[in-house]
């Protein structure tokens, strides 16, 4: 989780260091899931720059809850992704975040 949507950009796409510039082999079928609370272009950019990578998924999951949700696991994970597929492939992951009911 980062402070604000020109972190993760860089973390992404950041030409030298960003995930996105891994060779295109290692890219391949993986699921990028992103926790930061950002703004809603910077998760749409991130998304469409991941589908750009064969067989990529991207999860936007914003998490409420501050320091205490995170200390006490109690934290509120708002899922935006394109399929129940991929939200319950995340699900388990998530779950350590928060409570499965929230």
């Amino acid at each position: 989780m980062l402070p604000a949507g020109p972190h993760v950009i860089s973390v992404f796409t950041d030409p030298e260091t960003g995930m996105l510039s891994a060779n295109a082999s290692h890219l391949k079928n993986k699921l990028f899931l992103e926790c930061s609370t950002i703004d809603i272009e910077t998760s749409l950019r991130l998304a469409a720059d991941v589908k750009t990578h064969q067989h990529c998924d991207f999860i936007d999951a914003p998490v409420s809850g501050g320091v205490h949700g995170a200390d006490t696991g109690t934290l509120s994970v708002m899922v935006g992704c394109e399929s129940s597929e991929l939200f319950n492939r995340v699900k388990p992951i998530l779950c350590f975040l928060g409570k499965p009911q929230k």
